[in-house]
């Protein structure tokens, strides 16, 4: 299917359900923009707001080709309020989302994309569903999801998504979740990151930022395999201050089992950040520089201004600092375990805190240091409360 000049979409969806678009190639040479609605104002296949629900809608085994990288506007997919499945399609370049969604329940599997310049995969306003098994190469965003449903949607366990065993290969972000900027809204909740294989993202393979303290996440990061965050993109540059995984303003969020390896960026490094943030666990995870001097972690986990969380059963080698936690004056760090870690191979401390602390148990660790100049544990803090240091196993030098 060839568009036309003048041409806003190929198929657009108008009515009727249980529709199947199978083995087409889409030919999107000549599509132009307009104002279209939630972002999508020009796409190969095209649903628009006004005509959802619109139900089990199967696109599969399409190709998408010679889409526009003029402008973030040019989609191969762009559906609102769809119950639809998206699988095994080829779309090698896209100026915008490649497969944008908006509200409604999308399944997107083994689909490969090659190139964006915005996100490969995008599931915004709501929209719940699986992404798994997809291949995304080269993109602003790999996968990109957010805000919840809408300025008054307070139902924070409706929004449910699994992104499972995706391939995402050197895009600016891997998973890039969050409020975005929209006023009034908060991050998606309730979802499941599980056994993707991030590679040589640029600034983070895997952020999310709830926004303005709404905790009430949900959300599980487990089993990935994460390696070369900071590396150098298509754009020539290598991401200077780094972080693999960030969770900002959020709660009830696990980290646990993931392996966190090789940085690349320029400045700053930190594998594990949690920020402004309540009720996070973070356990099991493989921490591990694996390159050569010069090149480590500065940071394995850092907590700032965070609350009520658990630091548990990590391995962390070759970094500066282990394990973190700081106080930047926007909330007191308080009930927080740093237990049964395994830290070796550290260049300066492997557990710090500073500034202030309440409600601290650092127990059970095992740290192996190399030289005399290291510090197991360093408990700079000028405000500190009800802090347990017991039962760790500090292995020294002779």
């Amino acid at each position: 299917l060839l568009s036309t000049p003048e041409q806003n979409y190929i198929v657009s969806l108008l009515s009727g359900e249980d529709m199947t678009i199978d083995g087409l190639t889409f030919d999107c040479r000549n599509l132009t923009i307009d104002g279209g609605d939630a972002g999508l104002a020009s796409c190969a296949v095209y649903l628009p707001v006004t005509q959802a629900p619109f139900r089990n809608v199967h696109i599969k085994n399409n190709k998408f080709i010679n889409i526009p990288t003029t402008s973030q506007s040019f989609h191969a997919v762009g559906m609102s309020g769809a119950d639809c499945f998206v699988t095994n399609n080829y779309i090698p370049k896209c100026g915008g989302d490649v497969l944008n969604f908006n509200g409604g329940n999308y399944i997107v599997t083994g689909n490969i994309i090659l190139g964006s310049g915005d996100g490969g995969i995008a599931f915004n306003n709501g929209a719940t569903g699986i992404i798994a098994n997809n291949v995304i190469e080269k993109c602003d965003l790999g996968i990109g999801c957010g805000p919840e449903g809408g300025t008054q949607d307070k139902d924070l366990y409706t929004h449910k998504m699994l992104i499972d065993g995706n391939q995402i290969t050197g895009c600016r972000y891997g998973i890039l979740m969050g409020w975005f900027a929209f006023g009034g809204r908060s991050g998606p909740t309730n979802f499941v990151i599980a056994n993707n294989v991030i590679q040589k993202t640029k600034i983070s393979a895997f952020r999310y930022d709830g926004h303005n303290n709404t905790w009430e996440v949900n959300g599980i990061i487990t089993g990935n395999a994460i390696a070369g965050t900071g590396s150098e993109m298509y754009d020539g540059k290598k991401g200077e201050d780094i972080i693999d995984i960030a969770i900002v303003n959020c709660g009830l969020m696990t980290v646990s089992g993931n392996s966190i390896v090789r940085p690349e960026g320029t400045g700053k490094k930190t594998a594990i950040l949690v920020y402004d943030s309540d009720a996070v666990i973070i356990s099991g995870n493989n921490i591990k520089s694996g390159n050569n001097a010069g090149n480590n972690y500065n940071y394995g986990i850092q907590f700032i201004d965070s609350m009520n969380s658990d630091c548990n059963g990590n391995t962390i080698a070759e970094t500066e600092l282990g394990i973190i936690s700081e106080d930047n004056n926007r909330i007191r760090p308080r009930n927080l375990s740093i237990n049964n870690n395994r830290i070796y191979d550290y260049l300066l401390r492997a557990v710090q805190v500073i500034e202030s602390a309440t409600h601290f148990t650092i127990s059970g660790n095992t740290i192996v240091t190399r030289s005399t100049g290291q510090v197991a544990v360093d408990i700079s803090a000028t405000e500190l409360s009800y802090f347990t240091v017991t039962n760790n196993n500090i292995d020294v030098p002779d």
